[in-house]
């Protein structure tokens, strides 16, 4: 079997760069709109899988929210996503830092499930300069983990997929890129994402 060099390091950006604070988002955005649990994830998780492909708009998002809860449209409610992502989803630095380190090497990219006001939040931490390409998926109008989304970056790259890694806290997005070739790591913390990468042979 031929062995591939690794070219591009592909990272996952909630959860991998990011620290996600995902229940304390949920608990910000349920108690601004004074509902239940039951009812954020009945009535709003569907509306986020439209959103995050860009099928919708924000406005269109909260409209249809209001909608599903028998309410009049609320306009205070447009930024709610993107003040609550900024506030709870943190930079994690260790992580952030050897992205930075390892673009003197390879090729170092980002493919994200996001939605615009997600996506405004990390682009103001400074998050998106330091990867290229950023595949967002509510840009591509694909999301992880539709195998399209990964065929799309490593096309975008122009490489092989056995050239490249992916990066995601998902165990879910991980089945589809391992299924065209890419070579994939679950991130569970700063020091095992190291370990994983040098045993594909990328130098830190």
């Amino acid at each position: 079997m031929k062995s591939f060099e690794i070219k591009a390091i592909i990272f996952d950006n909630g959860g991998v760069v990011l620290k996600c604070a995902n229940e304390e988002f949920r608990r910000d955005i349920i108690k601004n709109l004074g509902i239940s649990r039951e009812e954020y994830m009945e009535k709003l998780v569907p509306l986020f899988h439209k959103i995050d492909r860009g099928f919708i708009t924000r406005k269109q998002f909260w409209i249809s929210t209001f909608k599903k809860l028998n309410r009049k449209f609320d306009p205070s409610s447009l930024n709610l996503l993107y003040t609550a992502h900024k506030k709870y989803f943190k930079v994690n630095q260790q992580v952030f830092s050897l992205a930075k380190k390892l673009k003197s090497k390879y090729i170092v990219a980002m493919l994200s499930n996001t939605l615009a006001d997600h996506a405004k939040a990390s682009y103001e931490k400074g998050i998106y300069k330091h990867f290229s390409p950023c595949i967002l998926s509510h840009q591509v109008r694909m999301r992880k983990p539709n195998k399209n989304i990964y065929r799309y970056t490593v096309k975008k790259l122009k490489l092989k997929p056995q050239e490249c890694v992916f990066i995601d806290d998902l165990k879910r997005n991980m089945p589809a890129p391992k299924s065209i070739g890419i070579n994939t790591i679950l991130f569970r913390n700063y020091t095992q994402l190291k370990k994983d990468l040098k045993k594909l042979g990328v130098t830190l």
